[in-house]
């Protein structure tokens, strides 16, 4: 294989972190990888042997994967020597992609069916398996055990990586003051974050992390005591992974990946329902996890 093409959409979610990580790596190890964008004004067109690319990415998408040193090229040749690797939300486009190897990278298993609403979704899965042409990559055990259960034949794991400005702290003493009680996504289960944040919840302060900068992002973790996500969890979720090298304790809503001990290594105790949410016992844990580390900073 010469040249790998990475399908990227042009948003910034763990998605796209990830197929950036992906194409960085293959670069690294001697592979010519390279990024094909599509979305409002980027474009991908296809002929019989060849990959035409308009790349006009918005400045704050551009920005924020620069790091990982992303390759385009406006016209790419496809044969047996590429292979086009699609996130699990272009499913359709890659059951009808005939001009080179390809590859399904399952990023999350949820959104798979959320995304692609017209599709039917038990027929799809079949035909999916049943092509022996397509090569299967989960980033989850989530998404191993989903392929499974439908009988993939070509599966492979394929992991992403925490950013190393996250890696980086893990060598080093943290100073930052934990002002805020807890940090939380609200588009990750927006509906649940609000049934805590106004019922038992109500004693905590809070952060929530919405329209920050990745480095902002950094600091509210910092400077948080917990991290609470609320979401259902499709994939293997870089966040979590983030507030713990930030210093976090950090609690998942006992959905999806959260559910596998292999995608996030957690204690029972860290895991939360809606029940948990709706009778006070996840406050309750809340409230002696920060009992517990007033405590032990006194001890010090």
């Amino acid at each position: 294989m010469k040249n790998l093409i990475v399908m990227c959409p042009e948003v910034t979610t763990g998605g796209p972190e990830a197929l950036h990580q992906l194409s960085k790596t293959a670069n690294e190890l001697g592979i010519n990888a390279l990024m094909a964008y599509y979305g409002e004004k980027s474009k991908i067109m296809v002929s019989s042997d060849h990959m035409h690319c308009v790349v006009d990415c918005p400045n704050h998408f551009s920005k924020r994967y620069s790091k990982y040193g992303p390759r385009t090229q406006e016209k790419i040749k496809l044969g047996e020597n590429s292979m086009v690797i699609f996130p699990e939300s272009e499913v359709r486009l890659a059951m009808q992609w005939k001009q080179s190897k390809k590859a399904i990278w399952w990023l999350s298993v949820d959104n798979f069916k959320r995304l692609q609403p017209e599709l039917d979704y038990e027929s799809e899965i079949k035909k999916i398996c049943e092509d022996r042409g397509t090569l299967h990559l989960y980033q989850s055990a989530y998404a191993r055990d989903f392929l499974m259960k439908s009988n993939c034949r070509r599966i492979l794991p394929l992991h992403d990586y925490t950013s190393e400005i996250y890696i980086e702290e893990l060598s080093c003493e943290m100073h930052t003051e934990k002002a805020t009680d807890i940090a939380f996504f609200p588009k990750k289960g927006g509906d649940l974050a609000k049934a805590f944040i106004t019922g038992h919840g109500r004693e905590f302060s809070y952060k929530a992390i919405h329209g920050m900068t990745p480095e902002e992002v950094k600091q509210t973790l910092g400077s948080s005591k917990i991290f609470l996500d609320f979401g259902h969890h499709p994939g293997k979720d870089r966040v979590p992974r983030e507030a713990a090298c930030m210093g976090c304790i950090v609690l998942l809503h006992e959905k999806g990946a959260a559910r596998y001990f292999e995608d996030h290594a957690l204690d029972d105790f860290y895991l939360f329902t809606q029940r948990d949410i709706e009778d006070g016992s996840l406050a309750e844990r809340v409230k002696n996890i920060i009992s517990a580390q007033a405590a032990s900073q006194q001890v010090v």
